[in-house]
């Protein structure tokens, strides 16, 4: 939220009770009139293809606005030992 604001933006915060993520998400966007729908996503480095459950793909196929998926590090000690101080794979 303060990331938002600093870039002079307003974001919105709610707490929704659903069955499902993806039409709630949905619904709340278009409800709100939203112009970004911002979504994290953890990245399992113990699986060989990444599953992006069905939240993800109902989001980007629904929804009313622009939809970013933001990707969260891997948290696998082995992988992150060849990042620099700025979280970039150095060249090998």
């Amino acid at each position: 939220m303060a990331i938002a604001e600093e870039a002079g933006c307003e974001a919105v915060a709610e707490v929704v009770q659903a069955r499902d993520a993806g039409p709630a998400i949905v619904d709340e966007a278009r409800d709100h009139g939203c112009a970004l729908i911002l979504l994290g996503f953890v990245r399992d480095t113990h699986k060989i293809h990444n599953d992006l459950g069905k939240t993800i793909p109902y989001v980007l196929t629904n929804a009313p606005c622009r939809v970013w998926v933001v990707q969260d590090p891997s948290k696998d000690k082995d992988k992150d030992k060849n990042k620099d101080k700025d979280g970039y794979h150095e060249k090998l």
